[in-house]
C-alpha cells in the first residue's frame, strides 16, 4: 500500500493509494462497531497526507485496486465518511480538553501566583531592604513565569495540531472518491459522507 498527494488544480489535491484489495483496505473482522471500518493504517496515512498539504482545501481520494474490486466504491466511501465522522469528533473532543485544562491551569496559577506575591509583600515588609530579601523577592518573579508558562503554553499554542486534525477530518469528509485499476478507466463516486 503506497499513499502519494499530488496537485490536480488549484482547488483539488489528490491522495492516491494503491492497495492489494478492497477487501484490505476495510477492516470488518477488526472492529466490532457497525458500518464499514477502514483499515487503520490506511485511514491514518490518509488523514496524514491530507494534514501535510495545508493550502488544498478540496481533495480526491483515488484507490488504485484489482478490477474485481471496481464496483465497490460505495463500501469505500462509507467508510472514509465514518473514518471521517469519528476524527472530527476525537479532535474537538481533544479541543475541548485542552481548553478546559488550560483554564483550570490558569486559575491554579493565578492562586498560586496571588499567594506568592502576598508571601513577597509579607517579605519585603519584614525584611525591608536587605539584600537576602532582595534576592527572594527577584527569584519569585522567575517562579511566576514558570507557574503561568504552561497554561499559557495550553491556551496559546497545544490546541494548533488538533485543528490540524480537525481540518484534514473535514477535508476528508467533502473528499471525492475513485477506485482506478492499473491501466482502466476511473469510477467516480459521490463525497464520502462526512461532516
Amino acid at each position: 500500500m503506497t499513499a502519494a498527494i499530488r496537485p490536480e488544480t488549484e482547488t483539488l489535491a489528490t491522495v492516491r493509494m494503491e492497495i492489494r484489495s478492497v477487501d484490505r483496505l476495510l477492516d470488518p473482522a477488526a472492529s466490532p462497531l457497525p458500518g464499514p471500518r477502514l483499515d487503520p493504517e490506511a485511514g491514518a496515512r490518509i488523514l496524514g497526507e491530507i494534514r501535510s498539504s495545508p493550502k488544498a482545501r478540496n481533495f480526491l481520494v483515488e484507490f488504485v485496486v484489482p478490477p474485481a474490486d471496481l464496483g465497490r466504491g460505495e463500501e469505500v466511501r462509507a467508510a472514509l465518511g465514518i473514518l471521517a465522522r469519528e476524527a472530527v469528533a476525537d479532535a474537538e473532543k481533544e479541543l475541548r480538553e485542552i481548553f478546559k485544562n488550560g483554564r483550570v491551569s490558569l486559575f491554579v496559577g493565578f492562586l498560586a501566583v496571588a499567594a506568592l506575591l502576598g508571601i513577597t509583600e509579607l517579605l519585603l515588609l519584614v525584611g525591608g531592604d536587605s539584600t537576602t530579601v532582595k534576592a527572594i523577592v527577584e527569584s519569585l518573579v522567575i517562579v511566576y513565569w514558570v507557574i503561568l508558562w504552561r497554561p499559557a503554553e495550553l491556551l496559546l499554542y497545544d490546541h494548533f495540531p488538533a485543528r490540524r486534525r480537525r481540518r484534514a477530518a473535514r477535508a476528508l469528509g467533502r473528499a471525492e472518491l475513485r477506485l482506478t485499476a492499473a491501466g482502466s478507466e476511473a469510477v467516480p463516486t459521490q463525497p464520502a459522507a462526512g461532516p
